[in-house]
C-alpha cells in the first residue's frame, strides 16, 4: 500500500524511473494511480478505471492508465501507457529486464498491435508491450505476482 515512504514520480523520469516508481506504489489502485500520476480516475465500466494522458517531464508522453478490478472489486492489475521520448526496442528492454520472455506475438495486420513480454521481479509481474509497427515498447502491465 502507497504510504508517505513510497518514493514520488520523479520531475524528469525516464521510463525506468517511471516502471520503478509505479512498482513501489503497488496495489495501483485507483487512489494510488491517481496519486502517482497526479490526475483523476475515472470509473468507466463497474471493473475499469482510466486517467486521461498527460505529460511526464519530457522523455514520457501520453502517459495513461487502466486499472482493472475483479467482479468482487479486488484490485487485479493496472496497464500504464506510455510515448517514451526514445523507442526502446526489444534489445533495450532486455537490457533492463534479461529475464523478459515472449508471453503473445502480434499477430494480426495493424501496425498498433503489440507482442507481450513477460517478468517477474519480487512480487511483480510485469508484462511490456511493444508496437509491432514501430518496435518501441508502448506501455507496461503491472499485476501481482501469482
Amino acid at each position: 500500500m502507497s504510504n508517505a515512504s513510497t518514493p514520488k514520480m520523479p520531475a524528469n523520469p525516464t521510463v525506468w524511473q517511471f516502471i520503478d516508481t509505479a512498482t513501489a506504489h503497488m496495489p495501483l489502485t485507483q487512489e494510488s494511480t491517481s496519486k502517482l500520476l497526479d490526475t483523476p480516475a475515472e470509473q468507466v465500466l463497474s471493473q475499469r478505471w482510466e486517467t486521461e494522458p498527460i505529460t511526464l517531464g519530457t522523455h514520457l508522453k501520453n502517459v495513461a492508465s487502466t486499472i482493472f478490478y475483479t467482479d468482487d472489486q479486488q484490485w487485479e492489475r493496472t496497464y500504464l501507457k506510455f510515448t517514451p521520448d526514445t523507442c526502446i526496442t526489444l534489445d533495450g528492454l532486455k537490457a533492463e529486464y534479461p529475464d523478459v520472455v515472449l508471453e503473445r506475438m502480434a499477430s494480426g495486420h495493424s501496425s498498433k498491435e503489440v507482442s507481450e513480454y513477460g517478468a517477474t521481479r519480487e512480487k511483480t509481474h510485469y508484462i511490456f508491450t511493444i508496437e509491432a509497427g514501430s518496435g518501441c515498447l508502448t506501455g507496461v502491465d503491472l499485476s501481482p505476482k501469482s
